[in-house]
């Protein structure tokens, strides 16, 4: 189901690099972005969203995706996770960190695997 037209919860993965910019900050300079992201993750209970995890992607990992850290969260409807995208953009966290994101309503492993028999995303 197309995360547009469901409320139900969502999961958010995020996998991201550094930007040759976060090594021009000081070191007590990428200090304060990470106190001011702490800080923001502590909010996010409060509204509905639990983080899951944060973690390195092992550099040995089978067909590993091209970005060394991720974060995984709960996000409890699609308003509130464009508000927490709107969040991230508005906090400059783009500007030192390359970053992609993915997003969807998270469903049981054999509903997942048993939709493919059908192309999902055409209705098929």
């Amino acid at each position: 189901m197309d995360s547009e037209k469901t409320s139900a919860p969502l999961l958010f993965i995020e996998l991201y690099s550094y930007k040759p910019a976060w090594w021009q900050l000081s070191a007590s300079q990428r200090t304060e972005v990470a106190e001011m992201v702490i800080e923001s993750i502590k909010g996010l209970d409060a509204v509905g969203v639990t983080v899951l995890g944060y973690g390195t992607n092992d550099r040995d990992t089978s067909k590993r995706a091209h970005h060394d850290f991720f974060a995984v969260y709960r996000v409890p409807d699609l308003a509130t996770q464009q508000a927490f995208e709107k969040q991230i953009q508005a906090s400059g966290w783009y500007d030192v960190f390359d970053q992609v994101n993915v997003r969807g309503a998270g469903t049981h492993y054999s509903d997942a695997l048993l939709a493919h028999v059908s192309d999902p995303r055409n209705g098929h």
